[in-house]
């Protein structure tokens, strides 16, 4: 017998993203999850070359995007992770976001943690960063 080929990685992620929002809405815990043959050895099979503790650190785990997303419209800022300032302000470890761009005389301005990223409006290759 033949190894059977590997899963591919959306249909693991939807499966996943299944499990986690079932998890979610019904407060089931990492150790409640069953697979078939825990259920029923005798009768049952799981899927092929699917293990258990690998796929449920995908369901348990939270993307590190998904999550920035999350917080940054949290702030009621919407996250936009290939936006020049957001870029600039991870590549120099600014922190999180303290508010909103705003613009001021001829700047687009944005606050973070670590420092202020700011830019001539329209300029978005000339990025500049004022640390505190």
């Amino acid at each position: 017998m033949y190894p059977s080929p590997p899963w591919p990685e959306a249909q693991l992620r939807s499966a996943a993203n299944l499990v986690r929002d079932v998890a979610v809405r019904y407060n089931i815990p990492r150790e409640r999850i069953l697979f078939h043959r825990e259920v029923d050895p005798d009768r049952k099979r799981d899927p092929r070359n699917l293990y258990k503790e690998v796929f449920l650190s995908g369901v348990f785990t939270l993307d590190e995007e998904e999550g920035r997303r999350v917080a940054w419209e949290r702030l009621g800022m919407a996250y936009n992770p290939n936006a020049a300032f957001v870029r600039v302000a991870r590549e120099q470890g600014l922190g999180a976001p303290l508010g909103n761009e705003f613009d001021y005389r001829m700047w687009r301005m944005q606050c973070f943690a670590n420092g202020i990223v700011y830019a001539l409006v329209g300029d978005w290759g000339n990025v500049r960063v004022i640390k505190y």
